[in-house]
């Protein structure tokens, strides 16, 4: 992978938590607190038809009748 590995405090009890950045094939983020147990990570998904329609309406934005193919 092309990311980095640190660590941080944890932001739930204080403790140095292990973190890991990565920005290849998209930006993704995670920690792990081995104190308290808190965790983040960066997920994906996507979305349907209807759901980028309303995002797009929310943002004055014109609907789209197909969601564009990816990759």
């Amino acid at each position: 992978m092309s990311g980095s590995s640190g660590s941080s405090p944890c932001p739930k009890c204080g403790a140095e938590m292990q973190t890991y950045m990565d920005w290849k094939p998209a930006d993704y983020v995670s920690g792990d607190c081995f104190e308290c147990g808190f965790y983040y990570y960066t997920a994906d998904g996507q979305r349907t038809l209807v759901e980028v329609n309303e995002l797009r309406a929310e943002n004055d934005l014109e609907p789209i009748e197909e969601l564009r193919k990816q990759w």
